[in-house]
């Protein structure tokens, strides 16, 4: 960063440092606290693994930001006290209440544990954008936006959308609205769908999520993919296409009436 060629790099860097450092510790700090708590019974196994992959977001998104701030582009040193702001708060990372809210996440290992590196490259996408590094923030997020498509996430499909669109905006690019629209949709969709598989939120409570023989959760109803879900526009085709023609099942009425529906709805 002292290395940029403007004239105010290493005042930059006095004045920003201390923030840096203080995401640095905080990352560290709660990594231990969530330990101590799992391996002291205060967490259930869950809850710890979401809180986990959190911060692991959080990590990426540092991490890249630091890599981009030592590369010493003017650009990016001018926009780094934006960027530093922009910082997703790690106490979030600990809240139960919004951890308890997300969907499930696929339960194949090997599946799981490659939606949670796209979650971690959206991480970077997100830092990238804040750093005013727009093509390679827009390009990262597309680039996973491709490959979750065979991921049965919609979630991570509305956040990969959401973070292209997003990008996209900001380079004006002819597209963006469809994008955000694409991220509108997919989110709805996801939501929908969640709910028609009769799964929500498991109990993160310490000894709340035990699983049956089957791998299920005890006392959850089987979990069932619906047999379509319309609404969304295909991720793999033109982001330009339109939804406004169709209706997403989330809006229809009385679908999935008698099934279970979400107390909590986590806020970001």
């Amino acid at each position: 960063m002292l290395g940029a060629a403007i004239p105010a790099a290493e005042a930059q860097w006095h004045n920003l440092a201390p923030r840096l450092d203080a995401y640095a510790d905080a990352l560290v700090e709660r990594r231990v606290d969530a330990c101590e708590r799992h391996r002291g019974g205060l967490r259930s196994d869950l809850l710890y693994d979401r809180e986990v992959a959190c911060l692991d977001q959080r990590e990426a998104g540092f991490v890249r930001l630091a890599e981009l701030l030592a590369a010493g582009d003017a650009e990016v040193v001018l926009e780094a006290p934006r960027a530093i702001a922009a910082l997703p708060t790690i106490a979030a990372c600990s809240d139960a209440e919004a951890l308890s809210a997300e969907w499930l996440r696929p339960e194949e290992p090997a599946v799981r544990e490659r939606a949670l590196a796209l979650r971690q490259e959206l991480a970077r996408a997100q830092a990238e954008e804040a750093a005013g590094k727009y093509a390679e923030a827009e390009a990262r997020a597309a680039e996973v936006l491709r490959e979750a498509k065979g991921i049965d996430d919609l979630p991570l499909r509305a956040e990969a959308a959401l973070r292209w669109g997003s990008a996209g905006v900001q380079r004006s690019a002819a597209d963006a609205s469809a994008r955000l629209d694409m991220s509108l949709w997919t989110a709805s969709d996801g939501a929908a769908a969640g709910r028609c598989r009769g799964g929500g939120p498991p109990d993160l409570r310490p000894g709340g999520d035990r699983r049956g023989p089957g791998g299920e959760r005890r006392g959850d109803r089987p979990r069932r993919r619906p047999s379509s879900i319309a609404g969304a526009p295909p991720t793999g085709g033109s982001a330009g296409s339109s939804p406004t023609t169709r209706r997403s099942p989330a809006s229809r009425p009385g679908r999935c009436a008698r099934r279970w529906r979400p107390t909590a709805t986590r806020s970001r």
